[in-house]
């Protein structure tokens, strides 16, 4: 289990039976405290993907200025956050009730991709499995604010709907 709190990214480690082992912070960063990097909850997304291919979990934060990520070490601990792509940033426009992004594999490789729902576009940003991101493009033109997909009246998701 992961949990971000105001200090930062607590977890419990599945021991394979069912149970947890107690909580205990590993990363003090992506947390709500300034100290902590003031990741305020309705203005900072974050999510747990894998980014590598690897199996394990790693961090993804949505921020002022783009995407940050700390690389899971494979033990329940995370390699310092980096950041990964300017875009799909707070500075860039993107909101959390209007714009949401989802981090999905779109390619079949194992590894998460970015998707966001801009105010007129979809947009798309491509994981090169190290934690880095391709520059965001425009994917498909539909599902945006602008066209009446809004929180508050419609909801989006991303999920395989084919077998190839």
């Amino acid at each position: 289990m992961v949990g971000f709190s105001h200090s930062g990214v607590h977890i419990a480690l599945n021991n394979g039976d069912g149970t947890f082992q107690p909580v205990r912070r590993v990363f003090n960063d992506f947390g709500f405290d300034i100290s902590a990097g003031g990741w305020l909850v309705d203005k900072y997304p974050r999510f747990i993907a894998d980014l590598t291919g690897d199996g394990c979990g790693d961090i993804i934060g949505f921020a002022e200025g783009g995407v940050y990520v700390a690389i899971n070490n494979g033990d329940g601990t995370f390699q310092p956050k980096k950041l990964a792509l300017t875009g799909f940033g707070y500075n860039k426009g993107w909101r959390v009730r209007q714009n949401p992004r989802f981090l999905v594999d779109l390619t079949g490789d194992g590894r998460a991709d970015i998707l966001g729902f801009g105010n007129g576009v979809v947009y798309v940003s491509y994981n090169d499995g190290k934690g880095n991101f391709t520059e965001v493009k425009p994917l498909i033109e539909d599902f945006g604010c602008d066209g009446g997909w809004t929180a508050e009246r419609t909801e989006r998701y991303v999920a395989n709907l084919f077998h190839h």
